[in-house]
């Protein structure tokens, strides 16, 4: 993995909880290693409480 591509998702994961997130999860192409320059960033997110009104 990049070091721009761990940079970027320490920066989501630390925002994510800021925002009340209990746990974040990286899968795909980041934990394969196979992120290339159109990869996008899979995440699962637990904790969040909805805004949606």
């Amino acid at each position: 993995m990049s070091t721009d591509y761990k940079t970027l998702i320490e920066r989501a994961a630390a925002e994510l909880k800021v925002a009340g997130a209990r746990e974040v999860y990286v899968f795909g192409s980041a934990v394969k290693g196979a992120e290339g320059p159109a990869s996008d960033l899979d995440l699962a997110v637990s904790g969040l409480t909805s805004v949606l009104g």
